[in-house]
């Protein structure tokens, strides 16, 4: 794992040494999509309790207002899979918008570092979720950044802290989670290049 780390440590800065600036300047379209998986396991004193599957995709629009703010907006599917031992699994689904404000810091590579905030929604189906309660994400924040590739596309990497509000569809209950991403993104009418 931590060859993987050095490798993609040296190929960032490689990208970010040898590429001309990037700049998202007003008017900038971008489309960008995101998805995440994880797989838990639980077990207890050598028992085995279980497991957990979650995959989150999202995909959104952006169109930059200034050279430096971007407003989006977009959707965000996840789908939970659970199977405890010795007894049926349940799988739930949750589907909604979400819509925040982005911004680009001034670079003189072609890595674009950011912020954002955000907040969503998020409607359960499924197995157990009768009666769930809507999921609010206020606040969503965050930082990272984008290293662009050429003038239309660029892999972003992002960290952020989400405080979800009726958490899983359960009505009074709250979480802080802490999320990393990766995702692309694609530019229709090009970036400024400086």
């Amino acid at each position: 794992m931590k060859a993987i780390s050095v490798v993609f440590g040296v190929m960032l800065i490689v990208l970010g040494s040898t590429a001309m600036a990037a700049e998202l300047t007003k008017g900038t379209v971008e489309f960008t999509t995101a998805g995440a998986f994880s797989y838990q396991s639980y077990s207890y004193d050598g028992t085995d309790l279980g497991s957990e599957t979650t995959v989150n995709v999202a995909g959104e629009a952006a169109y930059s207002v200034t050279n430096h703010v971007a407003l989006s907006g977009g959707l965000v599917f996840q789908h939970d899979g659970n199977s405890p031992e010795g007894v049926d699994g349940t799988n739930q689904s949750s589907f909604g918008p979400q819509a925040g404000v982005r911004y680009h810091f001034t670079t003189s590579s072609n890595i674009v570092p950011f912020v954002e905030g955000k907040l969503g929604l998020l409607a359960y189906t499924g197995d157990g979720y009768d009666d769930a309660s809507t999921t609010l994400w206020l606040p969503s924040v965050g930082g990272g950044m984008r290293v662009m590739i050429g003038e239309s596309a660029s892999v972003n990497f992002l960290g952020s802290f989400v405080h979800q509000r009726n958490a899983g569809g359960v009505e009074d209950v709250s979480s802080n989670d802490v999320r990393f991403g990766l995702g692309i993104s694609v530019f229709p009418g090009g970036v400024a290049m400086r």
